[in-house]
């Protein structure tokens, strides 16, 4: 059940159940996608190494059920795979042509067996979980819908900015209401890791403070020691900084355009 080789984006990673080799590639360049091949897995996966980060500071440990509640594409479900070996691993995913990719990704990296005997693929509104399955799961992974500022980096079709800019009004109400679902399915003493890949405070803190105020059971914990195994890799930002007072806000360099990426580790208390 050895799954194989991976690379993340300007990292590759190999896994041998718990652990992992990362290598990087220097800055400005990346590794190619890996091809298809019947009857192989595909030897490596690309990836941003913000997203790392993300795996990482979910902290997920071996034997735990985990919720990735928005999971398409699916590079955050392998890189927690790789790195651990959970009792159950639920990628979920509402859109139907994202859930299939988020299908085809992980049947291209993961083998059979790890799939049948860890992870369950669902098709939810990531609000069903909260009143569905309250206290089920040990951490949840809440990657959520966002502005995506990282777009504009690649991509300047004005329809597409309108429509993004149209939509970010509508954004935090439904942020907020995945968080709070996130939130009930876990289990007491459980930790939610909220993502998202815009600059927008009102996406950022602003959904961290308007649920931890409405929740009574909720802490808030400081999620930067992750960034002692990244080590001059980023620029980031908080706890306590303005613009990231409620976790960590890294950043794109000229030289390794990683991000931007927010991340909040919420506790549930009892």
């Amino acid at each position: 059940m050895d799954i194989p080789c991976t690379v993340i984006w300007i990292c590759t990673f190999v896994s041998y159940h718990i652990g992992a080799h990362i290598a990087f590639a220097p800055p400005g360049r990346r590794f190619e996608r890996p091809r298809f091949q019947p009857g192989y897995l595909k030897p490596y996966f690309v990836l941003s190494a913000a997203s790392l980060v993300a795996a990482c500071a979910l902290a997920l440990k071996p034997n735990e059920t985990c919720l990735d509640l928005c999971s398409a594409p699916g590079g955050k479900a392998i890189t927690l795979l790789h790195c651990t070996t959970p009792a159950l691993l639920c990628c979920n995913e509402p859109s139907s042509l994202r859930n299939l990719r988020l299908r085809h990704t992980l049947e291209s990296y993961v083998p059979q067996e790890v799939l049948q005997s860890m992870v369950r693929i669902t098709a939810k509104d990531g609000c069903w979980f909260g009143s569905a399955q309250p206290e089920t799961f040990d951490r949840v992974l809440a990657d959520v819908p966002c502005s995506n500022d990282r777009s504009w980096l690649y991509n300047s079709e004005t329809d597409k900015v309108r429509e993004r800019i149209a939509r970010r009004s509508d954004l935090p109400a439904l942020q907020a209401n995945l968080l709070h679902s996130a939130l009930r399915t876990l289990r007491p003493g459980g930790t939610v890791l909220y993502v998202t890949c815009t600059l927008n405070l009102l996406e950022n803190d602003g959904v961290i403070d308007a649920v931890s105020k409405e929740s009574g059971n909720v802490q808030v914990e400081d999620p930067s020691p992750v960034l002692s195994a990244f080590p001059g890799m980023f620029r980031a930002f908080g706890p306590g900084h303005e613009i990231a007072r409620h976790g960590i806000l890294l950043l794109p360099t000229e030289a390794y355009p990683w991000g931007p990426l927010y991340l909040s580790r919420l506790r549930r208390s009892h």
